[in-house]
């Protein structure tokens, strides 16, 4: 079930300009970038909200295909991604590209807290698991094991 488009935590568009075959859209002001709250106290609840985001992505059949936090917004208390490269559908949305975007987030947050990728193995396990009915589980999973990383 595809959920509704205004529910998605995605940039909403504003305005849409059209000239000569070329489209350029307007997007609404959005927020600020997640990277600077990555290092702070209750990290663990961001890491947390971010792959929930994600998944909520998934679930309505898009991928995002570069899930990086450079990509992700704070607005209020939600997050937004902006900049996807994929599209939805299921000729888009599958096991293997779900795995990616979860991939390339963790990556990222071990990235932005200077944290080595021994514990890349334990992510990439817990990736492999996911497939968009297992998401709780694995969302706890990876949470856990990318908060614990930065405590070592």
């Amino acid at each position: 079930e595809r959920a509704d488009a205004d529910d998605l935590p995605l940039a909403k568009r504003e305005n849409e300009y059209s000239s000569d075959g070329i489209t350029a859209f307007l997007m609404e002001p959005v927020g600020k970038p997640v990277i600077p709250l990555v290092n702070r106290k209750g990290a663990k609840a961001l890491i947390k909200q971010a792959f929930e985001s994600l998944h909520k992505l998934h679930s309505a059949k898009i991928a995002h295909g570069d899930a990086r936090l450079e990509n992700l917004i704070r607005s209020g208390k939600d997050l937004i991604w902006v900049d996807l490269l994929a599209l939805g559908g299921e000729e888009c949305c599958h096991r293997a590209s779900m795995q990616s975007d979860f991939c390339t987030l963790a990556k990222s947050f071990l990235r932005h807290r200077n944290t080595d990728d021994h514990h890349y193995d334990s992510i990439r396990n817990t990736i492999d698991d996911y497939d968009g009915s297992s998401a709780e589980q694995v969302i706890q999973h990876l949470s856990q094991i990318i908060d614990n990383s930065y405590k070592n």
